[in-house]
């Protein structure tokens, strides 16, 4: 199968226009869905949960941790993927989609595998 429709679009597109998982699945929806739609959702739930944080308040935060609080590795241990510039992410503890806060107090650092493995569950 060369071909796979977009569920939000439904458009008949190639492969090559979904985002390839690691475990050998594809995405749903093609890539120009997600960054047009999904991130336009995303910056207005953002937007709608109130509270934020500066730059200097995530670095005195990152400081804090010498590994992601997550799988514990060290954050030197971590590869760096093509086309980022950190390994580190900035994570919701409590989930905008549930309710939670975009304020420092809200935030944890988590490497992109962890913060990615744990969607829209509360950390624990």
């Amino acid at each position: 199968m060369t071909e796979r429709i977009c569920y939000l679009c439904r458009r008949k597109l190639p492969n090559a226009s979904f985002t390839f998982r690691s475990n050998g699945t594809y995405f749903s929806a093609c890539k120009d869905c997600n960054r047009h739609v999904f991130a336009q959702r995303r910056r207005s739930r953002l937007a709608g949960a109130g509270g934020s944080f500066s730059t200097a308040e995530w670095q005195t935060l990152i400081a804090q941790y010498d590994r992601c609080p997550m799988c514990r590795r060290a954050w030197s241990e971590i590869p760096l993927l093509s086309g980022r510039s950190s390994t580190i992410t900035a994570d919701h503890i409590v989930p905008i989609s549930k309710g939670g806060s975009n304020s420092i107090e809200n935030i944890q650092p988590l490497c992109y595998s962890c913060n990615s493995k744990k969607g829209d569950k509360h950390a624990m």
